[in-house]
């Protein structure tokens, strides 16, 4: 009778806890448009089309995963409770990195799937190492090191962006934000030497 009673009292209080926190999807904030008195919509002649192909961009192993991850020290990582990538953070950066550069670049081809064949295509790569988030400092470290390849005078130009971006707030919402303006900075880097190479 005694353990019968137990049972029962067990599972009313299994059926009072509280259901777990539900799992939030956490995505990239999408590019701002460029105003249209931008100096950089009369940059290109929009009948100058040229192609740029965009290859997947490349992260540190410890965030190819569906957890949004930080460092919590120099040798720590943690991640943020109930929450996850809506898609492969590798895929989301390249994705919005094509986004930014087709408002960065008119007149252009910018493209990652399907890409028109042409011979005068340019070819971006581009790594992250860094890409933390140090949320004791309340900062997102990055540095892209990027190259532009193709054929002619400029057939391969490195570059590198460095970025250290304040994340405000401290949240998941706050760290996509910071990455969000990592990839402003690196497309502007970027549209900036195609824009003035011959």
């Amino acid at each position: 009778m005694r353990s019968a009673m137990w049972t029962v009292l067990a599972v009313l209080g299994g059926c009072a806890a509280s259901p777990p926190p539900a799992r939030q999807w956490l995505s990239l904030p999408l590019p701002k448009p460029l105003p249209l008195d931008s100096p950089v919509h009369a940059a290109t002649p929009p009948a100058a089309t040229r192609v740029l192909v965009v290859r997947r961009v490349g992260i540190p192993e410890y965030l190819q995963t569906d957890k949004v991850r930080y460092r919590q020290a120099d040798t720590l990582l943690a991640q943020w409770p109930h929450t996850v990538w809506a898609e492969r953070l590798e895929l989301g950066l390249t994705d919005h990195l094509v986004m930014r550069l087709r408002l960065a670049l008119p007149g252009w081809t910018v493209c990652e799937r399907s890409c028109p064949a042409q011979a005068s295509s340019t070819t971006l790569n581009v790594d992250f190492a860094p890409l933390d988030h140090v949320r004791a400092d309340g900062v997102l470290r990055a540095q892209a090191h990027w190259l532009l390849s193709g054929k002619g005078a400029h057939a391969n130009t490195p570059g590198t962006t460095t970025d250290a971006v304040a994340v405000r707030p401290d949240s998941p919402e706050g760290q996509a934000k910071a990455l969000a303006q990592v990839l402003d900075h690196l497309a502007s880097d970027i549209a900036a030497t195609l824009q003035n190479r011959p």
